[in-house]
Protein backbone atom coordinates (compact mmCIF):
# COMPACT_ATOMS: atom_id res chain seq x y z
CA UNK A 1 0.00 0.00 0.00
CA UNK A 2 1.42 3.41 -1.01
CA UNK A 3 1.96 5.87 1.82
CA UNK A 4 0.08 9.18 1.49
CA UNK A 5 2.28 12.02 0.32
CA UNK A 6 2.17 15.70 -0.51
CA UNK A 7 3.87 17.27 -3.49
CA UNK A 8 6.21 20.13 -2.52
CA UNK A 9 8.47 22.29 -4.67
CA UNK A 10 11.26 24.81 -4.26
CA UNK A 11 13.79 26.64 -6.36
CA UNK A 12 17.55 26.51 -6.27
CA UNK A 13 20.45 27.33 -8.56
CA UNK A 14 23.53 26.08 -10.40
CA UNK A 15 26.81 25.91 -8.46
CA UNK A 16 29.47 24.81 -10.94
CA UNK A 17 30.04 24.01 -14.61
CA UNK A 18 32.81 21.67 -15.74
CA UNK A 19 33.67 20.92 -19.36
CA UNK A 20 35.98 17.91 -19.54
CA UNK A 21 37.05 15.18 -21.85
CA UNK A 22 34.22 12.91 -20.71
CA UNK A 23 31.48 15.47 -21.23
CA UNK A 24 29.87 18.64 -19.92
CA UNK A 25 28.74 18.55 -16.29
CA UNK A 26 26.61 20.95 -14.26
CA UNK A 27 26.56 20.74 -10.46
CA UNK A 28 23.47 22.21 -8.80
CA UNK A 29 22.97 23.36 -5.24
CA UNK A 30 19.94 21.16 -4.49
CA UNK A 31 18.93 22.24 -0.98
CA UNK A 32 19.95 22.58 2.66
CA UNK A 33 18.29 22.00 6.01
CA UNK A 34 17.11 25.60 6.53
CA UNK A 35 13.74 27.00 5.50
CA UNK A 36 13.58 27.55 1.73
CA UNK A 37 12.02 30.46 -0.13
CA UNK A 38 8.67 28.62 -0.30
CA UNK A 39 8.44 28.51 3.49
CA UNK A 40 9.28 24.90 4.35
CA UNK A 41 12.36 22.79 5.05
CA UNK A 42 13.71 19.28 5.66
CA UNK A 43 15.69 17.52 8.38
CA UNK A 44 19.29 16.53 7.78
CA UNK A 45 18.42 12.84 8.07
CA UNK A 46 15.57 13.21 5.55
CA UNK A 47 17.94 14.92 3.12
CA UNK A 48 20.59 12.18 3.50
CA UNK A 49 17.98 9.45 2.90
CA UNK A 50 16.40 11.22 -0.08
CA UNK A 51 19.61 12.17 -1.90
CA UNK A 52 20.10 8.77 -3.65
CA UNK A 53 16.72 9.23 -5.38
CA UNK A 54 18.28 12.03 -7.46
CA UNK A 55 20.54 9.60 -9.31
CA UNK A 56 19.34 8.86 -12.89
CA UNK A 57 16.68 11.57 -12.63
CA UNK A 58 16.57 13.59 -15.88
CA UNK A 59 17.29 17.31 -15.94
CA UNK A 60 14.42 18.75 -17.93
CA UNK A 61 13.01 21.85 -19.56
CA UNK A 62 9.84 22.60 -21.51
CA UNK A 63 9.26 21.80 -25.21
CA UNK A 64 11.23 24.07 -27.56
CA UNK A 65 13.47 25.03 -24.61
CA UNK A 66 10.67 26.74 -22.66
CA UNK A 67 11.68 27.42 -19.05
CA UNK A 68 8.73 29.45 -17.76
CA UNK A 69 7.24 26.54 -15.74
CA UNK A 70 7.08 22.76 -15.27
CA UNK A 71 5.64 20.97 -18.30
CA UNK A 72 3.88 17.57 -18.19
CA UNK A 73 6.24 16.10 -20.80
CA UNK A 74 9.56 17.91 -20.46
CA UNK A 75 12.59 17.56 -22.73
CA UNK A 76 15.46 15.66 -21.09
CA UNK A 77 18.58 17.79 -21.57
CA UNK A 78 20.75 15.90 -19.09
CA UNK A 79 20.78 13.22 -16.40
CA UNK A 80 21.99 13.28 -12.79
CA UNK A 81 24.97 11.02 -12.29
CA UNK A 82 26.17 11.79 -8.76
CA UNK A 83 25.35 13.61 -5.52
CA UNK A 84 27.30 14.97 -2.57
CA UNK A 85 26.42 16.17 0.94
CA UNK A 86 29.52 17.74 2.50
CA UNK A 87 27.57 19.26 5.39
CA UNK A 88 24.00 20.39 5.91
CA UNK A 89 23.55 21.05 2.20
CA UNK A 90 23.34 18.74 -0.83
CA UNK A 91 24.73 18.98 -4.37
CA UNK A 92 23.66 17.10 -7.49
CA UNK A 93 25.70 16.79 -10.70
CA UNK A 94 24.08 16.22 -14.09
CA UNK A 95 25.75 15.36 -17.38
CA UNK A 96 24.41 17.85 -19.94
CA UNK A 97 23.54 16.20 -23.25
CA UNK A 98 22.16 19.26 -25.08
CA UNK A 99 24.63 21.73 -26.63
CA UNK A 100 22.15 24.62 -26.65
CA UNK A 101 21.43 24.19 -22.93
CA UNK A 102 25.14 23.96 -22.19
CA UNK A 103 25.69 27.25 -24.04
CA UNK A 104 22.91 28.97 -22.09
CA UNK A 105 24.33 27.70 -18.78
CA UNK A 106 27.85 28.87 -19.67
CA UNK A 107 26.58 32.30 -20.76
CA UNK A 108 24.81 32.72 -17.42
CA UNK A 109 21.41 33.11 -19.08
CA UNK A 110 20.15 29.87 -17.51
CA UNK A 111 20.86 28.64 -13.99
CA UNK A 112 17.84 28.37 -11.67
CA UNK A 113 16.13 25.01 -11.20
CA UNK A 114 12.74 24.03 -9.81
CA UNK A 115 12.74 20.86 -7.74
CA UNK A 116 9.62 18.79 -6.96
CA UNK A 117 9.60 16.27 -4.12
CA UNK A 118 7.05 13.84 -2.66
CA UNK A 119 6.88 14.44 1.09
CA UNK A 120 5.63 11.58 3.31
CA UNK A 121 5.87 12.99 6.84
CA UNK A 122 5.51 16.63 7.78
CA UNK A 123 5.29 18.46 11.10
CA UNK A 124 5.15 22.00 12.43
CA UNK A 125 8.60 23.28 13.47
CA UNK A 126 7.11 24.86 16.60
CA UNK A 127 4.41 22.56 18.00
CA UNK A 128 5.44 19.35 16.14
CA UNK A 129 1.85 18.67 15.10
CA UNK A 130 1.59 16.33 12.10
CA UNK A 131 0.62 18.20 8.91
CA UNK A 132 0.65 15.44 6.30
CA UNK A 133 -3.15 15.03 6.41
CA UNK A 134 -3.83 18.78 6.50
CA UNK A 135 -5.23 20.04 3.22
CA UNK A 136 -3.30 23.30 3.42
CA UNK A 137 -0.53 23.25 6.05
CA UNK A 138 0.01 26.98 5.54
CA UNK A 139 -3.33 27.51 7.32
CA UNK A 140 -1.89 25.90 10.47
CA UNK A 141 -1.96 28.52 13.25
CA UNK A 142 1.77 28.53 13.98
CA UNK A 143 2.70 28.79 10.31
CA UNK A 144 -0.04 31.30 9.50
CA UNK A 145 1.26 33.57 12.28
CA UNK A 146 4.78 33.23 10.84
CA UNK A 147 6.03 31.71 14.11
CA UNK A 148 7.03 28.44 12.44
CA UNK A 149 7.36 26.58 9.16
CA UNK A 150 6.66 23.10 7.82
CA UNK A 151 9.37 20.43 8.17
CA UNK A 152 9.53 17.26 6.05
CA UNK A 153 11.01 14.24 7.83
CA UNK A 154 10.78 11.90 4.85
CA UNK A 155 10.68 12.65 1.13
CA UNK A 156 11.89 11.62 -2.33
CA UNK A 157 12.98 13.70 -5.31
CA UNK A 158 10.47 13.51 -8.20
CA UNK A 159 11.75 15.88 -10.90
CA UNK A 160 14.24 18.68 -11.50
CA UNK A 161 13.65 21.20 -14.29
CA UNK A 162 15.49 24.28 -15.48
CA UNK A 163 13.31 27.36 -15.01
CA UNK A 164 13.50 31.10 -15.46
CA UNK A 165 13.74 33.16 -12.29
CA UNK A 166 14.21 36.99 -12.38
CA UNK A 167 15.93 36.81 -8.99
CA UNK A 168 18.77 34.71 -10.44
CA UNK A 169 22.02 36.74 -10.17
CA UNK A 170 23.68 35.94 -13.51
CA UNK A 171 26.62 38.23 -12.68
CA UNK A 172 27.51 35.95 -9.78
CA UNK A 173 29.24 33.47 -12.12
CA UNK A 174 33.02 33.42 -11.67
CA UNK A 175 35.32 32.10 -14.37
CA UNK A 176 37.90 29.94 -12.64
CA UNK A 177 39.52 28.74 -15.87
CA UNK A 178 43.19 28.20 -16.36
CA UNK A 179 43.14 24.48 -15.65
CA UNK A 180 42.81 21.62 -18.09
CA UNK A 181 39.07 21.67 -17.51
CA UNK A 182 36.84 24.70 -18.03
CA UNK A 183 35.17 25.48 -14.66
CA UNK A 184 32.67 28.19 -13.74
CA UNK A 185 31.61 28.61 -10.13
CA UNK A 186 28.79 30.29 -8.22
CA UNK A 187 29.88 30.64 -4.55
CA UNK A 188 28.08 28.38 -2.09
CA UNK A 189 27.08 31.44 -0.04
CA UNK A 190 25.29 32.84 -3.06
CA UNK A 191 23.58 29.51 -3.76
CA UNK A 192 22.39 29.27 -0.14
CA UNK A 193 21.10 32.85 -0.25
CA UNK A 194 19.16 32.09 -3.45
CA UNK A 195 17.70 28.89 -1.94
CA UNK A 196 16.60 30.57 1.30
CA UNK A 197 15.84 34.19 0.31
CA UNK A 198 13.74 34.91 3.38
CA UNK A 199 15.41 34.97 6.77
CA UNK A 200 15.84 38.33 8.51
CA UNK A 201 19.54 37.61 8.95
CA UNK A 202 19.88 37.70 5.14
CA UNK A 203 17.60 40.68 4.55
CA UNK A 204 20.44 43.21 4.34
CA UNK A 205 22.75 41.09 2.16
CA UNK A 206 23.19 41.62 -1.59
CA UNK A 207 25.72 40.45 -4.16
CA UNK A 208 28.26 42.48 -6.07
CA UNK A 209 29.35 41.82 -9.64
CA UNK A 210 31.58 38.85 -8.71
CA UNK A 211 29.18 37.23 -6.27
CA UNK A 212 30.88 38.44 -3.05
CA UNK A 213 28.59 39.46 -0.20
CA UNK A 214 28.43 43.07 0.96
CA UNK A 215 26.20 44.87 3.48
CA UNK A 216 23.53 47.22 2.23
CA UNK A 217 23.59 50.71 3.73
CA UNK A 218 20.54 52.33 5.33
CA UNK A 219 19.79 54.40 2.24
CA UNK A 220 19.61 51.32 0.05
CA UNK A 221 17.36 49.59 2.59
CA UNK A 222 15.02 52.62 2.68
CA UNK A 223 14.86 52.67 -1.11
CA UNK A 224 13.98 48.99 -1.21
CA UNK A 225 11.34 49.43 1.50
CA UNK A 226 9.82 52.37 -0.42
CA UNK A 227 9.77 50.28 -3.59
CA UNK A 228 8.05 47.43 -1.73
CA UNK A 229 5.33 49.85 -0.54
CA UNK A 230 4.86 51.10 -4.11
CA UNK A 231 4.47 47.54 -5.36
CA UNK A 232 2.01 46.70 -2.57
CA UNK A 233 -0.08 49.80 -3.40
CA UNK A 234 0.02 48.91 -7.08
CA UNK A 235 -1.10 45.38 -6.23
CA UNK A 236 -4.08 46.72 -4.24
CA UNK A 237 -5.04 49.02 -7.12
CA UNK A 238 -4.71 46.17 -9.60
CA UNK A 239 -6.92 43.98 -7.38
CA UNK A 240 -9.60 46.70 -7.17
CA UNK A 241 -9.48 47.25 -10.92
CA UNK A 242 -9.80 43.51 -11.48
CA UNK A 243 -12.89 43.39 -9.22
CA UNK A 244 -14.46 46.35 -11.06
CA UNK A 245 -13.73 44.71 -14.39
CA UNK A 246 -15.27 41.46 -13.17
CA UNK A 247 -18.42 43.35 -12.08
CA UNK A 248 -18.67 45.15 -15.42
CA UNK A 249 -18.20 41.90 -17.31
CA UNK A 250 -21.04 40.31 -15.31
CA UNK A 251 -23.34 43.30 -15.98
CA UNK A 252 -22.45 43.14 -19.67
CA UNK A 253 -23.21 39.41 -19.74
CA UNK A 254 -26.60 39.96 -18.03
CA UNK A 255 -27.54 42.74 -20.48
CA UNK A 256 -26.54 40.63 -23.46
CA UNK A 257 -28.74 37.81 -22.14
CA UNK A 258 -31.72 40.20 -21.78
CA UNK A 259 -31.18 41.57 -25.30
CA UNK A 260 -31.10 38.01 -26.62
CA UNK A 261 -34.40 37.27 -24.86
CA UNK A 262 -36.00 40.35 -26.40
CA UNK A 263 -34.65 39.50 -29.85
CA UNK A 264 -35.84 35.91 -29.52
CA UNK A 265 -39.05 36.01 -27.43
CA UNK A 266 -39.90 32.43 -28.33
CA UNK A 267 -36.95 31.30 -26.20
CA UNK A 268 -38.38 33.03 -23.11
CA UNK A 269 -41.41 31.13 -21.68
CA UNK A 270 -42.74 34.20 -19.80
CA UNK A 271 -42.58 36.48 -22.84
CA UNK A 272 -44.09 33.75 -25.04
CA UNK A 273 -46.98 33.23 -22.61
CA UNK A 274 -47.66 36.98 -22.35
CA UNK A 275 -47.59 37.34 -26.15
CA UNK A 276 -50.12 34.52 -26.54
CA UNK A 277 -52.45 36.09 -23.94
CA UNK A 278 -52.33 39.47 -25.71
CA UNK A 279 -53.07 37.81 -29.07
CA UNK A 280 -56.04 35.95 -27.55
CA UNK A 281 -57.45 39.18 -26.08
CA UNK A 282 -57.08 40.96 -29.43
CA UNK A 283 -58.90 38.12 -31.21
CA UNK A 284 -61.72 38.13 -28.64
CA UNK A 285 -62.13 41.89 -29.07
CA UNK A 286 -62.19 41.57 -32.88
CA UNK A 287 -64.86 38.82 -32.76
CA UNK A 288 -67.02 40.97 -30.49
CA UNK A 289 -66.83 43.96 -32.86
CA UNK A 290 -67.43 41.69 -35.90
CA UNK A 291 -70.51 40.09 -34.30
CA UNK A 292 -71.96 43.53 -33.47
CA UNK A 293 -71.39 44.73 -37.05
CA UNK A 294 -73.03 41.65 -38.62
CA UNK A 295 -76.02 41.95 -36.28
CA UNK A 296 -76.48 45.65 -37.12
CA UNK A 297 -76.32 45.04 -40.87
CA UNK A 298 -78.78 42.15 -40.57
CA UNK A 299 -81.30 44.33 -38.68
CA UNK A 300 -80.81 47.11 -41.23
CA UNK A 301 -81.59 44.68 -44.04
CA UNK A 302 -78.09 45.01 -45.50
CA UNK A 303 -77.35 41.31 -44.94
CA UNK A 304 -79.52 38.25 -45.27
CA UNK A 305 -77.19 35.53 -43.90
CA UNK A 306 -75.22 36.24 -40.74
CA UNK A 307 -72.70 33.42 -41.32
CA UNK A 308 -71.91 34.50 -44.88
CA UNK A 309 -71.65 38.16 -43.78
CA UNK A 310 -69.31 37.30 -40.89
CA UNK A 311 -67.05 35.36 -43.26
CA UNK A 312 -66.97 38.29 -45.69
CA UNK A 313 -66.11 40.86 -43.01
CA UNK A 314 -63.74 38.87 -40.74
CA UNK A 315 -60.53 40.34 -42.24
CA UNK A 316 -61.73 43.94 -41.90
CA UNK A 317 -59.99 46.21 -39.41
CA UNK A 318 -61.79 46.91 -36.12
CA UNK A 319 -62.08 50.61 -37.01
CA UNK A 320 -63.78 49.81 -40.32
CA UNK A 321 -66.19 47.38 -38.64
CA UNK A 322 -67.16 50.01 -36.05
CA UNK A 323 -67.91 52.53 -38.83
CA UNK A 324 -70.00 49.97 -40.74
CA UNK A 325 -71.91 49.19 -37.54
CA UNK A 326 -72.68 52.89 -37.05
CA UNK A 327 -73.87 53.32 -40.64
CA UNK A 328 -76.05 50.21 -40.41
CA UNK A 329 -77.64 51.66 -37.28
CA UNK A 330 -78.52 54.84 -39.17
CA UNK A 331 -80.11 52.86 -42.00
CA UNK A 332 -82.18 50.85 -39.53
CA UNK A 333 -83.36 54.02 -37.78
CA UNK A 334 -84.44 55.62 -41.06
CA UNK A 335 -86.40 52.54 -42.09
CA UNK A 336 -88.12 52.34 -38.73
CA UNK A 337 -89.09 56.00 -38.93
CA UNK A 338 -90.56 55.57 -42.39
CA UNK A 339 -92.53 52.53 -41.31
CA UNK A 340 -94.01 54.30 -38.32
CA UNK A 341 -95.09 57.48 -40.27
CA UNK A 342 -98.35 57.00 -42.36
CA UNK A 343 -101.08 59.48 -43.54
CA UNK A 344 -101.85 61.88 -40.67
CA UNK A 345 -105.51 63.03 -40.45
CA UNK A 346 -106.60 65.63 -37.96
CA UNK A 347 -110.04 67.15 -37.22
CA UNK A 348 -111.01 70.44 -38.95
CA UNK A 349 -114.17 72.40 -38.06
CA UNK A 350 -114.64 73.37 -41.70
CA UNK A 351 -114.33 69.83 -42.88
CA UNK A 352 -111.28 70.87 -44.97
CA UNK A 353 -108.13 68.90 -45.33
CA UNK A 354 -104.83 70.49 -44.63
CA UNK A 355 -104.28 71.06 -48.33
CA UNK A 356 -107.65 72.66 -48.75
CA UNK A 357 -107.14 74.86 -45.73
CA UNK A 358 -103.75 75.95 -47.08
CA UNK A 359 -105.28 76.80 -50.48
CA UNK A 360 -108.02 78.84 -48.82
CA UNK A 361 -105.43 80.81 -46.85
CA UNK A 362 -103.34 81.50 -49.93
CA UNK A 363 -106.42 82.68 -51.91
CA UNK A 364 -107.37 85.03 -49.13
CA UNK A 365 -103.82 86.40 -49.09
CA UNK A 366 -104.04 87.38 -52.74
CA UNK A 367 -107.65 88.70 -52.42
CA UNK A 368 -109.42 85.87 -54.07
CA UNK A 369 -112.79 84.66 -52.73
CA UNK A 370 -113.01 81.35 -50.98
CA UNK A 371 -113.24 78.39 -53.21
CA UNK A 372 -116.71 76.85 -53.46
CA UNK A 373 -116.92 73.19 -52.69
CA UNK A 374 -119.20 71.00 -54.76
CA UNK A 375 -121.84 69.17 -52.89
CA UNK A 376 -121.45 65.49 -52.86
CA UNK A 377 -124.40 63.29 -53.47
Amino acid sequence: MTSPSSERSFQSVIHQLVAGSTGNYATFYLMNTTRNRNGWGVTKQALEEALPTVIKKPLGCGPDYKIDKHYPSPMAVGVFTETDMPGSYALGTAKISDDFVWGELKAGRWGPISVVVASYRETCSKCSESLIAVKNPYDHDCIKNKDAYMISHSFKFKRIDLVDDPAYPQAGLQDLGGSAEDSVLVPLELCASFYESQSTGQANVSLNHVGIEKKMDDKEIEQLQARVKELEAAAVTATDDAKKLETLEKEKSDLEAKVKELENPDENPEIKSLTERIAAMDEEKHQSILTACVEARFKAGLATDKTVEAKALEDFDNGVLKFMTLEAGKVEAMKRANNESGPQWKYSPTGQTDLEASMTTQRATFGFPARKLEATA
